[in-house]
């Protein structure tokens, strides 16, 4: 396998985990903020 090849290889898998722990990371987020604001 060139170096270039793999070069590419290792940013696409990079973008896809990000693009597939993004939402996550999101509702975790949104999760905090409902159950502070139910603290109040």
């Amino acid at each position: 396998m060139p170096y270039s090849e793999a070069t590419t290889l290792i940013i696409v898998w990079t973008l896809a985990a990000a693009a597939f722990v993004m939402p996550f990371g999101r509702l975790a987020e949104v999760l905090g903020y409902a159950e502070s604001l139910k603290r109040g």
